[in-house]
């Protein structure tokens, strides 16, 4: 039996849950499964070779944002999920788990604490602390996470496999002195097919009070997290420095920074934000856009890698990042040539590509996005997991 320790599992939830919950019903297909998990699936429940544990907190803690990021929720469910993972080890010869909840990475170190042996593995959706410290201003909280970071350095170097998302992400796990032979490049992917109509197009902008002529309009579209880590600031200037009227700015999403798009939004008539909705109702809003903004804080390199790219690519949306060009997605774009690609500081060049923008740009652009079973699918991903797990 595979033991897997996940937080998210339910892809009508987030894009982390959407990953997992493939990856557990494939692996399933060759072993069974006992599922530690915050979240039960309804897909993976009805699974008879999957048993899940289901381990939660309550609401008012959930929804507690003690020291400003719900950090006290976060503690109280990474402690469970640690206490239900060890409990359950013994006799599990493999065992994968996530990044989340955070302090689930020190699996390992207690693992060896209580003489527990087997093969751990872990999936890398994003890295603690490091996430932390690049966006830390305080002195103190940044040397205090430069000591946690030892401690969880110490911990990726325990584990048999570590599967990492992004390339650059590598790079950033080789620092930390792990074997490169344990490291797997296995990136993410999206296996929806969306299509859409130019009448279903305007009919849905218009519910959201969004004036959209298919001639003259292009709309940009921002969907996911408004957090600490991207860089909407930047895009921000770009947009107020942009003359172009027939462009559409329309950020779908909950976050930090929701505000300072609010803000935006009173002082621009072409920026629109509406609230973020479940991934299940995602494919409403990926037909509303004609490109896909994703954006990601230079700090953030090799930290973790923009899921909304693969689900724009899936509805034939070329995308405009905005991020260091040795970034993951910031790479695939120029690789592919089904995007822009700007860094935080081509500010200037942004603007000029904004000001200059046609329809028939963006039909070039569509023309290289092919999604075939060896690029951004699950196939090739899901194969690497199983050759490697089972």
């Amino acid at each position: 039996m595979l033991l897997i320790v996940a937080q998210l599992t339910d892809s009508n939830n987030s894009s982390t849950g959407y990953y997992w919950e493939k990856i557990v019903e494939t692996l399933s297909k060759k072993e069974k499964i006992l599922l530690i998990s915050e979240e039960k699936s309804s897909k993976l429940e009805k699974n008879s070779d999957i048993k899940i544990l289901q381990v939660s907190i309550p609401n008012f803690l959930k929804n507690n944002l003690v020291l400003g990021k719900g950090f006290l929720p976060k503690i109280i469910i990474s402690l469970k999920m640690l206490f239900f993972s060890i409990s359950n080890s013994k006799n599990k010869k493999n065992i994968l788990i996530g990044t989340n909840p955070f302090l689930i990475v020190l699996l390992p170190i207690f693992l060896r604490i209580f003489f527990i042996k087997t093969k751990i593995s872990i999936v890398v959706f994003d890295l603690f602390p490091e996430n932390l410290i690049s966006i830390s201003k305080s002195y103190i909280l940044k040397n205090i996470s430069l000591i946690i970071k030892k401690i969880f350095d110490y911990a990726y170097r325990r584990f048999h496999k570590v599967f990492s998302i992004g390339k650059d992400m590598t790079e950033i796990l080789k620092l930390k002195n792990i074997n490169p032979q344990r490291i797997i490049y296995c990136p993410n992917w999206c296996d929806d097919d969306f299509s859409s109509r130019t009448d279903e197009k305007k009919a849905f902008l218009n519910s959201l009070g969004v004036e959209y002529n298919s001639a003259k309009n292009i709309v940009i579209l921002y969907f996911g997290n408004l957090g600490y880590f991207q860089n909407l600031e930047i895009f921000l200037d770009i947009i107020s420095k942009t003359k172009n009227k027939n462009l559409i700015f329309l950020f779908v999403g909950n976050g930090i920074k929701k505000n300072l798009i609010f803000e935006a939004s009173k002082l621009d008539n072409r920026i629109h934000l509406r609230d973020g909705v479940s991934l299940s109702d995602r494919s409403k809003f990926l037909l509303s856009g004609d490109i896909s903004l994703v954006t990601l804080s230079d700090e953030m390199l090799g930290l973790a890698v923009p899921s909304k790219s693969y689900f724009s690519l899936a509805n034939g949306m070329p995308l405009l990042t905005i991020m260091n060009k040795k970034s993951e997605i910031s790479s695939l774009v120029e690789e592919n040539n089904f995007g822009w690609n700007f860094s935080s500081l081509e500010i200037e060049e942004a603007c000029n590509f904004l000001e200059s923008l046609t329809h028939e740009d963006i039909k070039i652009k569509k023309k290289n996005i092919i999604l075939g079973n060896e690029k951004f699918r699950s196939p090739k991903s899901l194969n690497v997991y199983l050759k490697n797990l089972v």
